[in-house]
C-alpha cells in the first residue's frame, strides 16, 4: 500500500500520455474500448448530460460513437481536439444512413451523419465497436501500403542514382541512403511515442 503522496502522483490511465491515441486508426481503437465499457447511447451526446438524474462522471457513461471518438482525444465526451475531428470526418466519409453520405461537410454536419449511424433502429454497442474497430484496420492497413510504397519509391530512386549494387556505393551515398530510409519510417511513426 503506497502513501497518500505517492497516489496522489499516480497519472490515471486515461489521462497517461502513453494512453493519448495519436492516429485516427488509435482513435477508432480507443472510442471502441470505450464503447465496449459503457454502452452506446442514442440520441444526445450522453444520457441526462445536464446532471439532473444521474452522478455519474460523464466520461462512464453509455455515449454516442461522436461523444466516445471526443472522450478518445480529451478523456471528455463534449470536449472535440483537431484529432477526434479528423476522426469524424473520416468515418462520416466512410459510413452510409439510408444510401447516403452526409449531405455537407461542416464538423456539425459530419457529427449528425455519425450520430445518425449510430441512432439507426437496432444498432448496438456491439454493432459500433465492430464498425470502429474494422475501419481502423482498413486505415493502418492503407497507412502501411503507403509506407512501403514510399520506402520503394527511395530503393528505385538510390538504384537509378547509385547503380544497383549497395557494396559498391561510397560511404556518403549510404549514409543518404539510410537517412531516407529513417526520414520514411519518422514520417508515419506514432506521434508522441518514442521509438
Amino acid at each position: 500500500m503506497g502513501t497518500s503522496s505517492q497516489t496522489r502522483s499516480v497519472t490515471p490511465l486515461h489521462r497517461s500520455p502513453l494512453a493519448q491515441p495519436a492516429t485516427v486508426p488509435q482513435v477508432f481503437r480507443a472510442a471502441a474500448r470505450i464503447l465496449a465499457a459503457n454502452g452506446l447511447h442514442r440520441g444526445d451526446f450522453i444520457p441526462d448530460a445536464f446532471d439532473r438524474e444521474m452522478d455519474v462522471p460523464h466520461h462512464l457513461r453509455p455515449m454516442s460513437i461522436v461523444a466516445a471518438l471526443k472522450c478518445a482525444t480529451t478523456g471528455d465526451p463534449h470536449l472535440p481536439s483537431l484529432l477526434s475531428d479528423e476522426a469524424i470526418g473520416t468515418l462520416a466519409l466512410r459510413l452510409t444512413v439510408d444510401g447516403e453520405g452526409p449531405v455537407f461537410g461542416g464538423i456539425f454536419d459530419l457529427e449528425a451523419h455519425v450520430d445518425s449511424w449510430g441512432d439507426a433502429e437496432g444498432r448496438t454497442a456491439e454493432d459500433a465497436v465492430a464498425m470502429l474497430e474494422a475501419v481502423a484496420v482498413a486505415l493502418m492497413v492503407r497507412a502501411e501500403d503507403v509506407e512501403e510504397q514510399a520506402l520503394a519509391a527511395v530503393d528505385a530512386r538510390m538504384v537509378a542514382e547509385f547503380g544497383p549494387v549497395m557494396a559498391e556505393w561510397s560511404p556518403q551515398q549510404r549514409d543518404r541512403y539510410f537517412g531516407e530510409l529513417a526520414a520514411v519510417h519518422a514520417e508515419f511513426a506514432p506521434q508522441g511515442v518514442a521509438a
